[in-house]
């Protein structure tokens, strides 16, 4: 009965391992440069030039929301964005949370400057 039960939980300890490998092995669905090319328009609406997104910049954003599908993903993005914003000069961090909403896109997205610990960064969808 010991063998049995030491068995048992080898293999569960095997078992889970293997799904965490699996999932860390995963290619991110939404690589930056994607992200750079489809956010790119609302670059003056977050530099405060434009009174608000263009319709380019929501088309980015619903594109970019419907590729974000792990984790990861969610990461990858606030990570190329706190990058590209970092070569952009000065912008207002808290017109990005707006896109969203005037967007009509159904996600959150925090404002993002240097000082965003992405490894926590989590994009969640609004259920109206």
């Amino acid at each position: 009965m010991n063998r049995l039960i030491s068995f048992l939980t080898i293999l569960a300890l095997l078992s889970s391992s293997g799904s965490a490998l699996a999932v860390a092995e995963k290619p991110i669905e939404v690589p930056c440069p994607t992200v750079t090319l489809q956010l790119s328009p609302c670059l003056d609406y977050i530099k405060s030039k434009a009174d608000s997104p263009p319709p380019a910049c929501c088309s980015g954003v619903k594109d970019i929301s419907s590729k974000v599908k792990s984790p990861a993903d969610r990461s990858n993005v606030c990570s190329c964005l706190q990058k590209t914003l970092g070569n952009v000069g000065p912008y207002d961090k808290n017109r990005i949370p707006l896109i969203p909403q005037t967007c009509g896109v159904p996600i959150k997205l925090p404002p993002i400057d240097s000082k965003t610990d992405c490894s926590k960064y989590v994009v969640y969808y609004v259920h109206a």
